[in-house]
């Protein structure tokens, strides 16, 4: 097993001819729990929560982001 305290980097390989997709740099431990404990105190000061209308708000702009970009997905998914 490899020691997630030190950055690794996860290659992401096509399955029949085993060429690479791309390669992902890898958090440490250390730095996951970080962000998750971060993430968990944001998460628990309800004050400071966006509003219901700006929430969606960021939502719908999401979604018209992602459906501008459906071929890349698309094109990745054919290639697998």
């Amino acid at each position: 097993m490899p020691d997630m305290n030190v950055p690794q980097i996860l290659k992401m390989m096509r399955p029949y001819d085993q060429t690479l997709i791309k390669e992902i740099d890898m958090e440490s431990t250390a730095a996951v729990t970080a962000t998750l404990d971060r993430a968990y105190q944001l998460f628990r000061n309800r004050p400071r929560w966006l509003e219901p209308w700006q929430r969606v708000a960021i939502l719908e702009q999401t979604a018209a982001l992602m459906r501008g970009q459906v071929e890349s997905p698309t094109q990745i998914a054919l290639e697998e």
